[in-house]
């Protein structure tokens, strides 16, 4: 039998993905929110409580990580440790083609399309709109915002954001930690952590 669902993050995101829970008939799997103790308010969202994380027997729940910052979802990650099991969320209307993989902890809104010999890792977060192409090999912590654009053979490394309506060129890389502004064109490897904005997209900020 499957454990209950704790979403980690209160939020918009963390509405979302329960509406998302909704659309696939598993709502009835969460137990409750999970916020950080420190920034802990009793309440309730959509009927359902929202709990501190000093409340949660972790090995008792699966784990879905609400959290938009790729590098904010990394630290959660590392402090609840190798013992958490994790869920995914993906909807039914995401179009996958053949061999791709998708790693434990995400969560993968409406309207997307896959291509095929994908390799997304563990805890991306893909809202509507995004296309990746085919041969992309996407590292932990992905957050894509909608309408993002990924061309073919594409390396992404790990707790990357891509903004609203970006665009990642075929046959390049981004190290980690790259933060793509709203609207960027990224049309060249990106060997330095930072935050890109423009087309071409150029670096603004240092990590």
């Amino acid at each position: 039998m499957r454990k209950k669902v704790c979403i980690f993050g209160a939020g918009g995101l963390g509405r979302s993905v329960y509406s998302l829970m909704r659309m696939l008939g598993e709502h009835e799997l969460l137990f409750a929110f999970v916020e950080d103790d420190d920034c802990f308010v009793s309440r309730t969202i959509m009927d359902i409580r929202v709990l501190p994380l000093s409340a949660i027997q972790l090995q008792d729940f699966e784990f879905l990580l609400a959290i938009g910052s790729p590098t904010a979802r990394q630290a959660v990650v590392n402090r609840l440790g190798s013992n958490v099991r994790y869920a995914s969320c993906i909807h039914p209307s995401v179009i996958c083609l053949e061999e791709v993989i998708i790693e434990s902890g995400a969560i993968i809104f409406p309207s997307i399309y896959l291509s095929r010999n994908i390799c997304i890792g563990h805890h991306a977060i893909i809202m509507p709109g995004t296309v990746i192409g085919h041969d992309v090999v996407i590292g932990d912590c992905f957050t894509a915002s909608a309408n993002v654009s990924i061309g073919g053979h594409a390396r992404i490394g790990n707790q990357v954001f891509c903004g609203l309506s970006s665009c990642i060129k075929d046959k390049i890389s981004l190290t980690d930690g790259v933060v793509v502004g709203m609207g960027a064109v990224v049309a060249r490897t990106i060997e330095n952590s930072g935050t890109y904005f423009g087309n071409p997209a150029r670096r603004l900020t240092s990590n």
